[in-house]
């Protein structure tokens, strides 16, 4: 499990694009990630990569993510954390460093 107090924020060399109900992440220089990858992402992968913004805590996105589905909590920590971590293999994300 990822830490729960972790802040995060986006790869600032990724886009995001809804492209015919498609929720699409997409590199925008080539020495961040082979420029062929483009990341389709689910309704949810997408709430919560609208919920990454550089001051919410993983523990606050997986509450706002229990209230916009009307889910528990053990699923959607899970949801959560798997998306967190599929995107920090593909250097999507990064953490927030606290100086």
């Amino acid at each position: 499990m990822i830490d729960s107090n972790l802040i995060l924020h986006k790869n600032p060399y990724i886009v995001s694009k809804v492209i015919d109900n498609d929720y699409l992440l997409i590199p925008i220089v080539e020495e961040t990630m082979d420029m062929n990858n483009i990341f389709g992402i689910s309704d949810v992968g997408a709430f919560i990569w609208d919920n990454i913004d550089g001051n919410t805590s993983i523990n606050e996105i997986i509450n706002k993510v229990i209230s916009e589905y009307e889910i528990d909590e053990d699923i959607a920590s899970l949801d959560v954390n798997e998306f967190i971590k599929d995107c920090f293999s593909q250097n999507l994300l990064n953490e927030v460093s606290v100086e």
